[in-house]
């Protein structure tokens, strides 16, 4: 018995030596190639990926790690050099721009606290078109005051009783208003806002892309298993192996034509559940986050974009208000 246990631990000593002579000679070739070889090797790409910092938690850490996303999107902090670059590609006359809000029932408590913050603070000093959609005209009574270029046009809409039914209908609202822009030609870029948001600090150009997403403040940080993407029978499920990123439906935006497309397929997401008598949880950002699985975003903005840190750019009125949010009806 003392001869098995020694022969074992004379054995497992030739392997060592043997298993350590084997790696010297591997990195000595892997070292040597990196010198003679500017590229990097497999197994500095290991060691990248492992090495990665991990996404910040929320709260008075949050701060820029990352400038683009695995698909080679651009990620958007706001102070970031990133952001001058993407400001200083504007030059000569500035586009213009739509920022599109659904206003019905109690949610008109807010619009005078986001229209007077948007002036402060959405793309300031530059051609703006508020679209605003109520079923209360007497809302924007007497108008708001607007800067140089800025411009407010009413979309009279009939009377949503009800969170259900506003659900509903929310999204084919907004994609008859985006189609009338983009008809008329009235801004080259659209951002879908919910009323309820309030603009804390600037938001220049750096927001502007083909298709916008912003990162969820809530989500941020967390793994992919915490995210509340939609699951079972709903058009807008998401499998285990899809998602990046879980985004907000309180602001996303884009070209005009690329956001009303984009709009009009969580439309068709929406429309199928409706046929199935299925309700997706987490409503119309159920479906927006499986259209931007499937049609990911060209630029992402950051979580300051949606509440997160200490100082950021915008925050919900609303959210995690309960009831206090889902104001109609």
């Amino acid at each position: 018995m003392a001869r098995l246990c020694s022969g074992v631990f004379r054995l497992n000593r030739l392997q060592l030596l043997l298993s350590c002579t084997a790696l010297t000679i591997i990195f000595y070739f892997l070292r040597g190639r990196s010198e003679s070889d500017p590229r990097p090797s497999p197994t500095h790409a290991v060691v990248a990926f492992w090495n990665r910092a991990p996404a910040p938690p929320l709260g008075h850490s949050l701060s820029p790690r990352s400038s683009v996303t695995s698909w080679g999107a651009p990620l958007v902090w706001g102070a970031s050099p990133l952001a001058a670059q993407r400001r200083a590609r504007f030059q000569g006359p500035p586009p213009s721009t739509a920022l599109v809000a659904l206003v019905v029932g109690n949610y008109a408590f807010y619009l005078e606290r986001f229209l007077s913050s948007a002036e402060a603070h959405f793309l300031p000093n530059r051609p703006v078109i508020y679209y605003i959609l109520t079923d209360n005209e007497r809302t924007l009574q007497p108008a708001p005051a607007l800067g140089p270029g800025r411009e407010l046009r009413v979309v009279p809409i009939a009377e949503l009783p009800g969170w259900d039914r506003l659900h509903l209908r929310r999204l084919q609202l907004l994609a008859d208003t985006l189609r009338d822009i983009v008809s008329e030609d009235a801004a080259e870029y659209v951002f879908c806002a919910d009323v309820d948001l309030e603009f804390h600090r600037a938001l220049h150009e750096e927001i502007l892309d083909e298709l916008v997403g912003v990162v969820h403040a809530d989500f941020y940080g967390k793994v992919r298993g915490e995210f509340p993407y939609e699951s079972g029978e709903s058009a807008a499920a998401v499998s285990e192996d899809e998602g990046e990123w879980y985004y907000t439906s309180e602001l996303y935006g884009g070209t005009a034509r690329r956001v009303l497309s984009f709009t009009q397929g969580c439309c068709l997401l929406l429309l199928q559940d409706q046929a199935q008598g299925v309700r997706a949880q987490r409503r119309e950002e159920s479906y927006l986050n499986r259209c931007f699985i499937d049609h990911a975003p060209s630029c992402v903005l950051s979580p300051e974009y949606s509440g997160g840190g200490a100082t950021p750019r915008v925050r919900s009125r609303g959210r995690g208000h309960g009831e206090a949010r889902r104001g109609p009806g």
